[in-house]
């Protein structure tokens, strides 16, 4: 490997294969996608995998970058790369760049579950990197001779990964259908998405509200009952003291106990301190501290493909874990002058299952207008036109067409209806909960057939695909790979709609305002902070758009959005 160091080059010609990589000094993990953190400290490249030109002058980037503009740039985690070379040059939207570990994602997702750069090198040269030398990035502001070598190695290694993959990608024609159509055009919308704006004050006045009332609980635990209530042991004996006989003191335990009992001042005390300790430490003052700016933004981290089916995630800050709860979700609000869109599929999951299956049934049920397909469910389960959703028979209906994509049985769906139903309900049986399946199936026998078949998938071929085919591989070995099998057609579909209307969205975006409106994406939810002047307009768009894609994927289904919007991101709760 030699080394350039702030050495120039003629342009490359077109379609040169280069490697990019970046690094910066001090870099805080929790805030790795911000665009104001961090300093720069070098950009390297290399187009044969042996000369490596390393810049470590910011001011010579642009320059750089000019010299490999017409050029194929390959980028492992290009989110992190092209959020930060944008500090220093223009780096536009471009067809011609890859990502050696999306590319990974899709070529082995579920057969691999780690997708690092040093994993890759490992697999496919069978060299093992030293990563050592990457943590004193984050603590010196000066590049030592290792440090230079660590960034070379890593531009280097890209580039033989990336080689490595083409040979395995010329039988997979499904991975850059998929990276071209789906995930590159996410990618650059991520990159792109507004800060969230926090209303701080509040946020902070719940949290120490939250960690005075986990205090008072603490202190009032040990006068009445003489424990340690953070001590889940010191809770199940006494628990078991009271003759209650329980085998853990987890929450899930102490919510059917609670039920079972109706009332219980100490196992509502536990579940109180746990509320307020867990809320007062994971979205509390620290969250502020290292999350939020004192202006009040907040930037969450996204990954373009985390989970197994291709779900889109959001971590450090992250969006989607943020409590479903009114009072941490008004936190967070509107620019001034704008309002907060949410716009939402409305059961993606069963209309997906539709198309898999082609139960024409179910088929049918997705064409019905303004009606919930788990309502018409439930009037096709129990025969009943004027069921609807205040009808405690909703509940069976909407758990059995979402929980049938993991897999769900007797055991599951009784313990599920027994959690969420009213007091005053009877509990359903093992037996009921076995005759509702069986009700289900009898009403719509192709997502039988097509469950029995994705099962099968587990042993041969593999693994299972969605429309689009993007692949999920199956380990026969894993109890969980039967429900793998029809979970990710159906996840992993959602996953691709959602991706394809993101960018979509963004596209036309630019083209009508020049700007682009989106903060988040939870799962098949996306959020907005719009200008009140455009907002009906943007609403209009993004619903019409967020349709269109879905149907595009999947025809012969009828999709629907559904949008609330307020001033802040509880809208869509106070709606409801």
């Amino acid at each position: 490997m030699i080394i350039h160091h702030n050495e120039s080059h003629e342009p490359l010609p077109p379609r040169t294969i280069v490697a990019i990589d970046t690094e910066l000094y001090g870099m805080r993990k929790e805030r790795l996608h911000w665009n104001n953190e961090g300093k720069f400290a070098s950009l390297q490249y290399t187009w044969d995998g042996e000369n490596i030109y390393v810049v470590t002058d910011e001011k010579k980037v642009s320059s750089a970058m000019e010299l490999i503009k017409d050029s194929t740039h390959i980028f492992h985690n290009a989110y992190f790369d092209i959020i930060h070379l944008r500090r220093w040059c223009d780096y536009p939207d471009r067809t011609n760049m890859y990502d050696t570990m999306l590319l990974e994602k899709l070529l082995f997702s579920g057969y691999y579950d780690t997708f690092g750069l040093a994993d890759l090198a490992r697999r496919y040269l069978g060299i093992i990197v030293e990563k050592e030398t990457r943590e004193d990035f984050a603590t010196k502001t000066k590049m030592t001779k290792e440090m230079l070598e660590y960034s070379a190695l890593d531009a280097s290694l890209t580039h033989k990964v990336f080689h490595k993959q083409k040979e395995l990608i010329k039988d997979r024609r499904d991975v850059l259908k998929i990276w071209k159509l789906i995930d590159q055009p996410a990618l650059y919308a991520l990159v792109d998405l507004l800060d969230v704006t926090i209303d701080i004050e509040t946020w902070d006045r719940i949290a120490e509200e939250n960690e005075q009332r986990a205090i008072e609980i603490k202190k009032e635990a040990e006068e009445r009952w003489g424990i340690n209530i953070g001590s889940t042991i010191q809770v199940q004996k006494i628990l078991n003291k009271r003759g209650l006989n329980v085998s853990s003191a987890g929450e899930k335990v102490l919510n059917r106990l609670l039920k079972r009992k109706q009332k219980d001042d100490l196992i509502e005390k536990v579940l109180e301190y746990r509320y307020s300790s867990k809320r007062a430490s994971t979205y509390g003052k620290k969250m502020h501290e290292e999350m939020f700016e004192d202006d009040g933004r907040a930037r969450p981290g996204f990954k373009v493909s985390e989970a197994m089916t291709g779900r889109m995630a959001s971590a450090s800050w992250n969006l989607q874990n943020v409590p479903a709860e009114e009072k941490y979700r008004a936190c967070i609000i509107a620019k001034p002058g704008h309002k907060i869109l949410v716009t939402d599929y409305a059961a993606q999951e069963p209309r997906i299952t539709a198309y898999e299956s082609e139960d024409e049934l179910l088929v049918k049920m997705t064409q019905i207008k303004g009606e919930s397909i788990h309502v018409s469910v439930g009037r096709e389960l129990f025969d009943d036109p004027k069921l609807d959703k205040k009808d405690k028979r909703y509940k069976a209906a909407k758990g059995l067409n979402l929980g049938l994509q993991y897999g769900l049985t007797a055991v599951g769906l009784q313990r599920d209806l027994n959690d969420k139903k009213e007091e005053d309900e009877p509990p359903v049986s093992r037996e009921d909960a076995k005759n509702l399946l069986n009700m289900y199936f009898s009403k719509f026998p192709k997502v039988r057939e097509w469950s029995s078949k994705q099962r099968n998938s587990v042993r041969n071929p593999g693994y299972v695909e969605t429309k689009l085919g993007r692949r999920c591989w199956l380990n026969p070995y894993n109890w969980q790979s039967g429900n793998n099998a029809l979970n990710s057609p159906i996840q992993g579909g959602a996953a691709d709609i959602t991706k394809y209307a993101l960018s979509e969205v963004r596209k036309q975006s630019y083209k009508r305002w020049g700007e682009w409106y989106c903060f988040g994406v939870v799962h098949d939810e996306i959020d907005f902070s719009v200008p009140i002047e455009i907002f009906d307009e943007h609403k209009n768009m993004v619903e019409s758009i967020m349709v269109k894609c879905a149907e595009q994927i999947y025809k012969g289904i009828a999709f629907e959005v559904e949008s609330k919007w307020g001033d802040n991101w509880a809208c869509k709760m106070e709606e409801e």
